[in-house]
C-alpha cells in the first residue's frame, strides 16, 4: 500500500501555528482533566503540544477546515483514545471501587468469589434418589436447568414444550422436591 503524499509546512508558518495556538492545549486538555489523576496532568498537556506541532507540521488549509478545528479534534481523538486505552487495560484497580449493581451500593471486593461459600458436596447416591421421585419429564428438564444451565428457550426446544411450560414443571420439581426433604 502506497503511502500518503504529506505536505509539510515550512519551518517559518509552523513556528507561527505553533506560536498563536499555545492556549488551545491546556483550554481544550481543561474539559478531558478531571480524567486523569494529578500526576500525569502535565505530561498530558506535553503530549498536546506535541500534537500541536505535529499538526502544524502537517496542516493542509485546502481541506477546508481552520487550524484550531483540526488541532482541537486531533487533541480529543488523542485523548479518548488514551482513555480508552487505560479503561480497557487499567493498571491499578481498588478493591473499594464503586461498582453498579441493582441492589444498591456495592464495591468491587463485594464481587469477587469466596470459594468458601461452596456448599459441602452432597452425596450422589442422595441425589439420585431425590431425583428418582420426579416424573422422567421432570427430572430431565430439573436437571437440564440445574446441573446443565441450560436456558427455558433450550430445554422447551429440547421438549418440544413452550417456555412458559418448561418454568412451571421446573418450579413445580423444585417446589416438590423442597416439600420432600424440607429445604429451605
Amino acid at each position: 500500500m502506497p503511502k500518503a503524499n504529506i505536505t509539510r509546512n515550512p519551518p517559518e508558518l509552523v513556528e507561527k501555528f505553533v506560536s498563536e495556538n499555545l492556549l488551545l492545549v491546556p483550554h481544550t486538555l481543561a474539559k478531558y482533566f478531571r480524567f486523569f489523576p494529578e500526576s500525569i496532568r502535565e505530561d498530558a498537556i506535553a503530549d498536546g503540544n506535541i500534537i500541536l506541532l505535529k499538526c502544524a507540521r502537517n496542516f493542509d488549509a485546502s481541506r477546508g477546515f481552520q487550524f484550531s478545528t483540526y488541532v482541537v479534534r486531533s487533541l480529543r481523538m488523542y485523548f479518548l483514545d488514551y482513555l480508552h486505552r487505560k479503561h480497557k487495560n487499567p493498571k491499578e484497580v481498588s478493591l473499594s471501587a464503586p461498582v453498579r449493581s441493582k441492589g444498591g451500593n456495592m464495591v468491587l471486593s463485594d464481587t469477587l468469589f469466596d470459594p468458601r461459600s461452596i456448599p459441602e458436596p452432597i452425596e450422589d447416591e442422595f441425589i439420585t434418589k431425590a431425583l428418582s421421585i420426579l416424573r422422567e419429564r421432570d427430572r430431565e428438564i430439573f436437571i437440564d436447568r440445574v446441573v446443565s444451565g441450560l436456558t427455558l428457550e433450550t430445554i422447551s426446544e429440547k421438549h418440544g414444550i413452550s417456555k412458559e411450560r418448561v418454568r412451571q414443571i421446573f418450579n413445580q420439581a423444585t417446589t416438590f422436591l423442597q416439600d420432600k426433604f424440607q429445604i429451605a
